[in-house]
């Protein structure tokens, strides 16, 4: 340590300092090294104040690296962002050019021209005269201004001020399981949401409404349902699937019918060190998982692949060709924790 430490001194270029002191106080995978592996024991009992003198350079030398980290991840978010502002900027330019609305242009008008003052009034009532029933699918996926679009839709279906004398209905279906349009702005939970909503308004103008739960399955057997289940019966599985906490509840359709679930472990990355300088090279390794079975011979097994849709959240997944790759995820390891035949059966 004494000798790179005079290095450190003598180095001029900031950089290589750095570098040094890295390969001073860190480890190849970037953990702060031990006392013993930076000063002999005997040189503590002689000089005891050296030992913390150590420990606050190591300190330093950590808090600087993560403030470094904190630096490059800053630039380089800056620089995403404004590549990302240069070619939404040229987005526009070429729609206005070339006079085209794209899909979020249409969402964005209406809900515009819905809520839209001394206007919005008029397109409700030319829209009363049509619109006897709203159906929303995929529930979970749809967007803030999505959802303003809907309720502006049904504003006139609880207030009893209609242009014509009859019942008005919205039907929305969902799985907030099933949510994958983050990307597009849509928050699983405001299913939830929009549902106690519509609830209280409907309620409130005396008029029926029903929350209608489908356990039933069609696509998965009993034995991939009942994995997923023991899956997500761990507090920490199950935290996040519902906005209300409310338990899942499966049944199959496939009654008889014979399913398997294959166990993988998690995948590791296994960090090694570069010839010839400090980047690292991270190779994954996939590990051999335990598999469970109930089958019967006449019959191919259901494997719980990728198109259980919410059913599969066990965290495995055939591919095709026969070919299976991990999940990593706690999931996972919950599955092979189970599968472990020194575990109790699920």
């Amino acid at each position: 340590m004494a000798y790179g430490l005079r290095l450190v001194a003598k180095e001029p270029d900031v950089l290589k300092r750095a570098q040094h002191l890295d390969q001073i106080f860190l480890t190849r995978e970037g953990k702060p090294k031990a006392d013993s592996s930076l000063i002999a024991k005997a040189m503590t009992t002689t000089a005891p104040e050296l030992a913390d003198a150590v420990a606050t350079a190591r300190a330093h030398v950590v808090a600087c690296r993560d403030r470094l980290r904190l630096v490059r991840m800053f630039l380089a978010t800056k620089a995403a962002l404004t590549l990302a502002q240069r070619l939404n900027d040229d987005y526009e330019d070429l729609k206005k050019q070339r006079s085209l609305l794209d899909f979020e242009d249409l969402i964005a008008r209406t809900a515009d021209l819905l809520t839209r003052d001394g206007v919005g009034a008029w397109v409700h009532y030319k829209l009363d005269q049509g619109i006897d029933h709203i159906l929303v699918d995929e529930a979970q996926d749809t967007s803030p201004i999505q959802w303003t679009v809907i309720k502006s839709l049904a504003e006139d279906f609880y207030s009893g001020a209609s242009a014509r004398e009859t019942r008005r209905t919205i039907f929305a279906v969902g799985d907030e399981k099933q949510s994958i349009y983050s990307f597009q702005g849509a928050r699983p939970e405001r299913f939830a949401e929009e549902r106690s909503e519509t609830e209280k308004r409907v309620r409130a103008s005396d008029q029926a409404f029903h929350s209608v739960r489908l356990p039933l399955s069609f696509r998965s057997t009993a034995d991939v349902l009942a994995a997923v289940d023991q899956v997500f019966s761990l507090e920490e599985n199950f935290r996040g699937l519902s906005a209300l906490g409310e338990p899942v509840q499966h049944r199959s359709n496939r009654i008889g019918h014979p399913g398997a679930v294959d166990l993988w472990d998690v995948v590791v990355p296994e960090v090694s060190e570069q010839e010839g300088g400090l980047d690292r090279a991270v190779r994954f390794d996939t590990r051999q998982g335990a598999v469970c079975h109930s089958r019967k011979p006449d019959r191919q097994p259901d494997r719980g692949d990728d198109r259980q849709g919410n059913d599969h959240r066990e965290g495995c997944r055939t591919a095709d060709r026969g070919r299976r790759y991990p999940r990593s995820g706690p999931q996972t390891r919950c599955i092979r924790q189970c599968a472990d035949p020194g575990a109790e059966t699920p």
